[in-house]
């Protein structure tokens, strides 16, 4: 960029490559009728996750391009039905070859703008766990839901580089963004004349922020409230959302950014400091809706 005769601005260099890689997969799957209320399944699929380049300018050219991700999957379920009762759970686990992973580097020491995010990938990973949800109808206008999510990941050790000259290892632990735990549990009234209500809990474990660091986030919970009424197609409802006004962080950024004066070193040190964008706060609406 040229002003009054001065010039400024980030020089790019440019990047020309072919690559080119090759894909497939497939899925199997059985599914078998016990009875009329209840039938078991299993599956068995192979998948992937294209590569591709990162483009921050200022990115590390052995970090410019990423490898594609392959998966190998396994399932097995059971799935129940009646009049009172719906309920399904599936037990799975996930083989994960070259897997992605989202990777945060700060090129300059107290400069924020050169914080960015990029793909790399990490050697092996493995998912594991259980998916359950189930609605039953106990009392006439009662009913409650609920769900359960249970999931154990691994990330084996790999390297990445934050420069041209500096090489990092990271893994070896839990993946990121991955809650060990996450619920619901919701009770629901429904009268024949239209009204109705709803009270619902939701919540999840600690995890991860980010593969590049060890900062986590804290257990959660979240409490919502629904009342409303409903005639043929209209339908009118106040809600609230996390009206216990619960304070709880989704994402965590961990770089150098605020300077510290050591006065024995006479110079400023930037430690790394975790900042946390958080979820919303209690909320709460009127919604009116007609359907045709």
């Amino acid at each position: 960029y040229t002003s009054n005769g001065e010039s400024w601005g980030y020089a790019i260099n440019p990047v020309s490559t072919d690559v080119e890689h090759s894909f497939s997969g497939g899925k199997l799957a059985i599914n078998y009728i016990l009875n009329n209320v209840m039938n078991i399944f299993t599956s068995i699929s192979k998948g992937y996750k294209a590569g591709g380049i990162n483009q921050h300018p200022s990115l590390s050219e052995l970090g410019r391009f990423y490898e594609p991700e392959y998966n190998v999957n396994f399932e097995a379920g059971i799935k129940f039905h009646s009049d009172n009762i719906i309920s399904n759970i599936t037990l799975f686990s996930m083989d994960r070859t070259n897997q992605q992973v989202q990777i945060s580097s700060q090129q300059e020491v107290g400069n924020s703008s050169s914080f960015h995010y990029f793909t790399s990938n990490a050697t092996t990973g493995k998912n594991t766990g259980l998916e359950f949800d189930a609605k039953f109808k106990f009392i006439d206008g009662f009913t409650a839901k609920t769900s359960l999510g249970l999931l154990n990941t691994s990330i084996d050790s790999y390297d990445f580089w934050k420069n041209d000259t500096t090489l990092i290892t990271l893994g070896n632990r839990e993946q990121a963004m991955s809650p060990s735990y996450n619920f619901s549990f919701a009770l629901n009234y429904s009268h024949g004349r239209g009204l109705f209500s709803e009270i619902e809990l939701t919540g999840k474990n600690e995890y991860y922020y980010s593969d590049s660091h060890n900062e986590k986030s804290d257990a959660y919970q979240l409490l919502n409230l629904t009342t409303g009424y409903s005639k043929e197609s209209w339908t009118i409802s106040l809600w609230g959302k996390n009206i216990a006004d619960t304070r709880y962080a989704t994402r965590g950024f961990y770089f150098n950014n605020e300077p510290i004066w050591n006065e024995a070193l006479g110079y400023h040190e930037y430690p790394k400091k975790l900042y946390v964008s958080y979820g919303d706060p209690k909320e709460y609406g009127l919604s009116l809706q007609y359907s045709f």
